[in-house]
């Protein structure tokens, strides 16, 4: 049996299910300046500054859901951040996906969320 594994398109898909959470919660305005675009196209070759293992206190938990996706906001940092746990039940790992600051206009519109929690 051989097996092809590409760490490369597993990072770029982990980030395009953080990405495609993020926008489903909070619309493509907020994302249209985002860096991560270039790493889901394989355009920009720094995976790890925008995907990487969470090895911090969990985010998402370990129990019900088959998969978990939290969208949290850094306010410090104006960066939003992508908390994805894939097989969550059966105690999979969490990955951070690195999403970027929000669009300056999307934050001063009335679309941005007024409560947040922090990352």
């Amino acid at each position: 049996m051989h097996i092809n594994f590409s760490a490369e398109d597993f990072v770029r898909m982990i980030a395009k299910i953080g990405f495609s959470a993020a926008v489903a919660a909070l619309g493509l305005g907020a994302f249209t300046n985002t860096p991560i675009r270039n790493v889901i196209l394989g355009k920009d070759e720094h995976l790890g500054q925008w995907v990487g293992g969470w090895w911090k206190e969990p985010i998402n938990s370990t129990t019900g859901s088959l998969h978990e996706i939290r969208i949290l906001y850094n306010p410090i940092e104006a960066d939003i951040h992508a908390f994805v746990r894939l097989f969550a039940q059966f105690g999979a790992p969490e990955y951070h996906v690195m999403l970027g600051p929000p669009d300056p206009a999307f934050v001063a519109s009335q679309d941005w969320p007024t409560t947040w929690a922090a990352a």
